[in-house]
């Protein structure tokens, strides 16, 4: 029982410590303000976070997406709320090849994060990564806060691109059999030693106290 629980606690150790860095935790925000006079609220703030997995895409990719199911998107102010493309059955749509990830609001205004073609796309650091209109606008509350402008900057924004842990399996699985095979060396030594002073020799490791101790035990 105690090499099972000595085990298992190498195993909890190396599971905890062998980590290996690749997936991407992008987060963006920005507020936009109307550069001209409008008739209402004209602020919009949007923030933006998602997975992303630079080690399945290379130059020769036009286009990626983000993880699965980590997209989170939020929005509020005068053009509402904004959802990301979807493309050949996927949502989380990232064009690589020309470095944006496009997202729409119900009026159909077009916000782009911006990233750099070159992988891993999403660099790692603060503000690395922006955001902008971009595109030809008919939406009335638009064109009321921006005009008829292809591009506009919010008034602020940030980002942050950070490594996420995941557990690197192969490192685990060597570790934790070389634990477990320590471990069990280990007892067995321990045993065969508590087996010899048992019998007043020290260890029955050695063939020769056993015979010092006992002259007539082997034939």
């Amino acid at each position: 029982m105690s090499r099972f629980v000595i085990a298992l606690a190498m195993l909890a150790f190396f599971s905890v410590s062998v980590w290996a860095d690749g997936i991407l935790d992008v987060n963006i925000s920005g507020t936009f303000i109307a550069t001209q006079p409008c008739s209402s609220n004209c602020t919009e703030t949007v923030s933006i976070s998602f997975l992303f997995d630079p080690a399945k895409y290379s130059y020769a990719d036009v286009y990626g997406y983000a993880v699965p199911g980590t997209t989170s998107i939020w929005a509020s102010g005068f053009l509402g709320s904004f959802d990301s493309l979807s493309y050949r059955g996927s949502n989380g749509y990232i064009n690589l090849s020309m470095g944006y990830t496009p997202f729409l609001d119900t009026g159909g205004d077009e916000l782009d994060i911006r990233f750099s073609v070159n992988p891993p796309f999403f660099p790692v650091g603060v503000d690395t990564i922006r955001m902008e209109f971009y595109g030809i606008h008919t939406n009335p509350a638009y064109l009321d806060a921006f005009g008829p402008n292809c591009c506009v900057d919010p008034a602020y924004y940030t980002s942050t691109v950070t490594p996420v842990a995941v557990p690197d399996e192969t490192s685990f699985l060597s570790l934790a059999l070389t634990s477990i095979g320590t471990v069990g060396l280990a007892c067995r030594r321990r045993r065969r030693h508590a087996a010899g002073a048992v019998m007043g020799v020290g260890s029955v490791e050695s063939p020769d106290l056993l015979e010092e101790a006992f002259p007539n035990s082997r034939k």
